[in-house]
């Protein structure tokens, strides 16, 4: 195994998405925002352009909010779907790049359907596509700000989740799926623990014998006990403890290994997606 050692920075931004209510926070946060900004500074003169027909530019902002907040509840809805299709240990992480696309994206979604309700309002003169843009440019200059504060909140939680420092004597408490509790144990005595289908398998160290408990269990149950242990997840069907970790490389076919001291394992899997949280770890 021809092993890796990196000083690169490792601090690179990431948004990470726990539970759903850093969702629910985007989806009150923004239309309420959108809401009260126009209301209060009428920017690109607003207020002009949707007094429309009989009814006023309140009645057509507050139409606008709700347009929004139900597109950004779609957006949000999906975006949670989408980790607990892809992640079985309860978080999602986006790239910064990636996530500002995603963001960008659930404007301009916004915005195709508050152009098409102005454009019906209008109903002759102006073309669907202008009003789509004129409904992005406002929704654009609006929510940047909500949007860049609650995406500099999600990056420093997830910064101080990283860096959190567990107790070692951290006694950790495993239940079934039953709620029964099991297995007790000091998280520094855990070398790793492995998925097996219904089964959770918790790998520790008793004095200086390796010993494993079998409890029936999902890896998804035990995110919140893992991380208050500071095990991280390093692959699908693993969870690790950084302070066991004597070498973290690749062998020569480019798979990520982590090599443990005392313990009877060669070697455990690393996908590339857990290496560098892993890597800042140990």
């Amino acid at each position: 195994m021809s092993h890796h050692y990196s000083d690169r920075e490792m601090n690179e931004f990431k948004i990470v998405f726990r539970p759903f209510s850093t969702q629910v926070l985007h989806i009150v946060i923004l239309p309420i925002f959108f809401y009260a900004f126009n209301l209060a500074y009428h920017p690109f003169r607003v207020d002009q352009f949707l007094t429309m027909g009989r009814l006023n530019y309140v009645f057509h902002l507050t139409m606008l909010a709700c347009i929004l907040l139900v597109c950004v509840a779609i957006s949000r809805v999906s975006l949670h779907f989408i980790k607990d299709l892809t992640s079985e240990h309860g978080t999602y992480e986006f790239s910064l790049s990636t996530y500002i696309a995603w963001c960008f994206l659930e404007v301009l979604f916004a915005s195709l359907f508050m152009g098409l309700y102005i454009w019906l309002f209008k109903k002759s003169g102006p073309v669907y596509f202008n009003m789509v843009l004129k409904s992005l440019q406002l929704l654009a200059f609006s929510c940047v700000y909500p949007y860049v504060i609650l995406e500099l909140a999600l990056t420093s939680y997830s910064r101080g989740h990283r860096k959190m420092d567990p107790k070692e004597d951290e006694m950790l408490r495993f239940h079934d799926d039953k709620n029964n509790l099991k297995f007790v144990i000091a998280a520094k005595s855990i070398l790793y623990i492995t998925a097996e289908e219904n089964y959770i398998r918790v790998w520790y160290l008793d004095g200086t014998r390796e010993r494993d408990y079998v409890i029936r269990n999902t890896m998804k149950s035990i995110v919140e006990l893992c991380a208050e242990g500071g095990l991280v997840r390093c692959h699908r069907s693993y969870y690790i403890n950084p302070r066991h970790v004597k070498v973290l490389g690749k062998d020569g076919d480019g798979m990520l290994h982590a090599i443990m001291d005392d313990t009877k394992a060669s070697s455990i899997p690393v996908s590339k997606r857990y290496y560098e949280e892993l890597l800042a770890l140990i």
